[in-house]
C-alpha cells in the first residue's frame, strides 16, 4: 500500500508530478490523499477534504483536524 499526499488532485497530477512515477510502479494499492480533487470521475483511489470532510475555509484554518478526519474514512 503506497499514501501519498497531493495538495490538489489534478490532470496535472496525473502528467508529471510523483503520482504519476508511483504509479508506473503498479502498487497494489494506491491512496491519494488530496486537499482538493478537481478529477472526480476517476477509478483511483483518492480521498480529498475538500468538500467531504470541510470548506476551503475550514480546512484553512484547521488543517490537523480535517486530516485527521479524512484519514478516518479510509478503509485500510
Amino acid at each position: 500500500i503506497i499514501i501519498s499526499g497531493e495538495g490538489k488532485f489534478d490532470y496535472q497530477t496525473l502528467q508529471g508530478k510523483v503520482i504519476k512515477g508511483i504509479m508506473e510502479y503498479n502498487p497494489k494499492r494506491l491512496i491519494i490523499i488530496s486537499a482538493i480533487n478537481d478529477l472526480p470521475n476517476t477509478d483511483m483511489e483518492v480521498y480529498s477534504i475538500v468538500p467531504k470532510i470541510a470548506s476551503v475555509n475550514e480546512s484553512l484554518n484547521h488543517p490537523k483536524e480535517c486530516l485527521k478526519k479524512l484519514i478516518e474514512t479510509i478503509e485500510l
